[in-house]
């Protein structure tokens, strides 16, 4: 699962848009080991996707936006050069 917030960032100091960009939807905790989904890019813990995954029935959807995608669509993020 994620990191804790109050473990890693001073709240008061970082604005709001920041810190919800680098936040889990599932846990809602800071990403860790950050994995995307290629089809909307949104991003998640590894353990938390996988979880979500294993709990869908017939389709894959993102928790956030609910697109349809498939396992292998979820891959690291791509870092700008």
């Amino acid at each position: 699962m994620g990191i804790a917030t109050e473990n890693v960032i001073n709240a008061t100091n970082v604005s709001r848009e920041v810190r919800e960009h680098f936040l889990c939807s599932i846990c809602t905790q800071l990403v860790e080991d950050a994995v995307t989904i290629r089809k909307c890019e949104h991003m998640f813990c590894r353990i938390c996707i996988n979880q979500w995954i294993d709990q869908q029935w017939i389709y894959n959807t993102c928790p956030e936006c609910r697109a349809f995608f498939y396992s292998d669509d979820v891959t690291k993020p791509v870092r700008p050069e």
